[in-house]
């Protein structure tokens, strides 16, 4: 009975023991399942850690990036206000060079008028002083025919041509006391010259003396060298003859004056005119000489501008004549007349020609002002050479900016957009590491759930 109990409890026993074999077994089995279970959630904390890690890793390139597109954003920025500041110069220094180039523009068109005004100055100074040059030219030939004609009238004088033989004998040998002929010490007025020769007659080759003794002597010369007769008027020996006649004819029509009063000479030569032509009066025409003849108490002699004689006696004389003086009073006339051309004529030469050095003084004065002018112009056509190379520049600076200015703009754009995608990325990372780790989180958990389960097992 012990033994079929005894046989009975191994039985049992073995049942038991059977049983708990195989709840061992189960829970054995249950055990590497867990443990299984244990080690796969580890691998998945392992991997979401390394996830999270790579996602970090992620995020801070993204934001490494994000910095970098910042301090980029920054810089670009900070480029564009240096690019205002210089645009900013570029466009006040481009107005001050237009400023300039419009100033020198005035200029120059007010100097290119002024250039003008001055060439034709010039022109008009230099055709001024041509003609006065040709005026000049013409002056001077009157001049040289004027003194060459003066100069053969005044060798005549010196050599009496025209004189009797011994006056021109005695005048030419330098005796002492002899004054001169009466034909070279008066002074005929203009128009008056036939009258005076024709009232002086011979007389007009008389001549002159100091004293009677000078006359002696000369006489004595003339004998001697058979040289001819002349009348010689002693100074100291000539009386002048009183006027005479009725002077109520003073005041009759064509009376125009005593000889003597129409001449001039040296006073101390007065008797001597006196004598010769106090008693001569001039008329006008012949009617008038002889009206007056009617009218005179006698004694003198009427003699017309042309040459017609009333004499004293009522003996009247006229007609062509050829007197034997040669014309030495219209000779005399014409050399004072050529002295008074020349005289005229030097004064229209010395009035051109200081008419013709204001020109000249003016001709190059304007040249001078032409040629600053020029030189100022071409000063003026560099510096606007230099300022448009200078604009060009200044242009293209700009045109460069203005590229940049657009290079920029693009470039925030495309900075703003990939700002706003990277901020995006980082935004899901973060998102994605906080799945991560909640689901971490759930994981390790579990797992030490699982662990608490096996320990108390």
């Amino acid at each position: 009975g012990n033994l079929l109990r005894v046989q009975s409890d191994l039985d049992e026993l073995q049942t038991v023991l059977y049983e708990k074999n195989e709840t061992l077994a189960g829970l054995t089995k249950e055990n590497e399942e867990s443990i299984r279970a244990i080690n796969e959630e580890k691998d998945r904390i392992y991997e979401l850690h390394r996830q999270m890690s790579a996602k970090k890793t992620e995020a801070d390139s993204l934001l490494n990036l994000s910095d970098s597109l910042a301090k980029r954003k920054r810089q670009v920025f900070s480029e564009m206000e240096v690019s205002g500041t210089k645009e900013a110069r570029l466009n006040v220094e481009q107005a001050r060079i237009a400023t300039d180039m419009e100033a020198l523009q005035k200029e120059s068109d007010h100097i290119d008028k002024e250039k003008k005004e001055a060439i034709a100055l010039h022109k008009e100074y230099l055709l001024a002083e041509q003609a006065l040059n040709g005026e000049l030219g013409e002056l001077n030939v009157s001049i040289g025919r004027l003194e060459a004609r003066r100069k053969m009238i005044e060798e005549m004088e010196s050599a009496y041509e025209g004189y009797h033989q011994g006056v021109r004998f005695i005048m030419r040998s330098g005796m002492e006391g002899l004054l001169g002929v009466v034909a070279e010490l008066i002074k005929v007025p203009q128009g008056y010259e036939t009258a005076i020769e024709i009232a002086l007659g011979p007389a007009l080759q008389n001549i002159v003396c100091e004293k009677e003794e000078d006359a002696q002597r000369a006489i004595e010369r003339l004998k001697k060298e058979r040289a001819g007769r002349l009348t010689f008027l002693p100074l100291t020996l000539i009386r002048a003859s009183g006027r005479q006649g009725n002077p109520d004819f003073f005041r009759e029509e064509g009376y125009l004056g005593f000889a003597a009063d129409r001449i001039s000479f040296d006073q101390k030569y007065s008797h001597v005119m006196q004598y010769l032509l106090g008693r001569v009066v001039i008329v006008d025409k012949l009617e008038n000489a002889v009206r007056m003849s009617k009218k005179s108490s006698g004694g003198l002699r009427f003699v017309t501008l042309e040459g017609e004689v009333v004499n004293a006696s009522g003996a009247i004389t006229g007609g062509s004549f050829r007197t034997n003086t040669a014309g030495l009073l219209e000779r005399k006339a014409e050399a004072e007349k050529l002295e008074e051309s020349l005289d005229q004529i030097k004064k229209r030469k010395t009035i051109a020609a200081g008419r013709q050095r204001e020109y000249l003084g003016l001709i190059e004065a304007e040249a001078e002002r032409t040629n600053r002018l020029d030189r100022r112009l071409r000063e003026i056509e560099i510096s606007l050479l230099t300022y448009k190379n200078e604009i060009k520049v200044l242009t293209e600076d700009l045109s460069d900016l203005e590229g940049a200015k657009g290079r920029w703009s693009r470039e925030l754009q495309s900075i703003e957009t990939e700002e706003a995608l990277t901020a995006k990325m980082v935004d899901e990372l973060n998102k994605t590491v906080a799945l991560h780790e909640e689901e971490i989180r759930r994981v390790e958990a579990s797992a030490e759930s699982g662990l608490l389960m096996l320990e108390t097992q």
